[in-house]
């Protein structure tokens, strides 16, 4: 079986929450079901092209915000119940991003009709 996770080395100072928004994304598309064990601390630091330290730090954070559980001397798993409340964060963030943007474009003179139509054609691509 294939490795689960992009080769492509990522290059920012936030890499972290690069990989870490990877796992959660996908933990919401199924790739990673409800307590299915995820890679160890070497096969997400080889398969990210990252630190040892930084993959600890991506599981570290996951752990501690209840996305994954650690079993100790055996691996980290996707927790149970984790995917509606994933789903539920990224709800209340686009909520949050479209009211700014309906802000902005209010005040730059942007129509409404012109934002829906934009987003009927990134929706087409």
């Amino acid at each position: 079986m294939g490795s689960k996770a992009n080769k492509q080395p990522l290059q920012s100072l936030d890499v972290w929450q690069k990989v870490k928004t990877d796992i959660e994304n996908k933990i919401l598309s199924g790739y990673y079901a409800a307590g299915e064990r995820i890679p160890s601390t070497r096969k997400l630091a080889d398969d990210y092209n990252i630190s040892l330290t930084t993959a600890q730090k991506v599981l570290r954070d996951l752990s501690r915000e209840g996305v994954i559980e650690a079993k100790r001397s055996v691996g980290y798993f996707v927790n149970a119940y984790i995917r509606e409340r994933i789903i539920e964060d990224r709800r209340r963030e686009l909520h949050k991003r479209v009211q700014e943007t309906f802000e902005e474009a209010n005040l730059i003179g942007v129509d409404l009709q012109s934002l829906v139509n934009r987003l009927y054609s990134a929706k087409k691509s």
